[in-house]
């Protein structure tokens, strides 16, 4: 897409100057159909001179034949004229046709500038959008590997507390079993008290 660009901007003088040479092509070239009609009076008076001039100067002879030849000029150079006006109407018409060409070449080329940076844009953001999904999926790998390891953490708090509930049953138990034991040693100190008290009095 770039190549053909640079070929409306770049192509040769020889392929772009066409349109240059109708507005500015020589003298020469352009002067002749001005000259039917802006030609010296000495050089049209003789077609006048044909028409307009006495019968009696014209004859039947040679002169008619030649004032034939000059209506006959006369209408093939006013045609030749209307000819050139015409030729000279479709080269105006065609130079603007070249400069309306020239103008939506360079719309054109504006516009495919305009297409390339489009699609460097879009692919800045795909190049974007895939290192964000790349990112995306890392983060959702971590996640998943932090879910685990919760789930491991979890399972790990639910055993502990098993085994503390357990350990505090057990607590409970040998609390009651020491609270026996306690009663026991109370009674038999209170037994072996009674006892000794009754064995001094009997000495005596």
């Amino acid at each position: 897409m770039r190549g053909w660009r640079r070929s409306l901007s770049r192509r040769p003088r020889r392929m772009r100057g066409w349109r240059r040479s109708l507005s500015r092509r020589p003298r020469r070239m352009r002067g002749w159909r001005r000259s039917l009609s802006r030609r010296p009076r000495r050089m049209r008076g003789w077609r006048r001179s044909l028409s307009r001039r006495p019968r009696r100067m014209r004859g039947w002879g040679a002169g008619w034949r030649l004032e034939q030849k000059a209506a006959e000029n006369e209408r093939l150079a006013e045609e030749l004229e209307q000819k050139a006006a015409e030729n000279e109407r479709l080269a105006e018409e065609l130079e603007q046709k070249a400069a309306e060409n020239e103008r939506l070449a360079e719309e054109l080329e504006q516009k495919a500038a305009e297409n390339e940076r489009l699609a460097e844009e879009l692919e800045q953001k795909a190049a974007e959008n895939e290192r964000l999904a790349e990112e995306l999926e890392q983060k959702a790998a971590e996640n998943e590997r932090l879910a685990e390891e919760l789930e491991q953490k979890a399972a790990e708090n639910e055993r502990l507390a098993e085994e503390l509930e357990q350990k505090a049953a057990e607590n409970e138990r040998l609390a009651e079993e020491l609270e026996q034991k306690a009663a026991e040693n109370e009674r038999l100190a209170e037994s072996l008290s009674r006892r000794r008290g009754g064995g001094g009095g009997g000495g005596e």
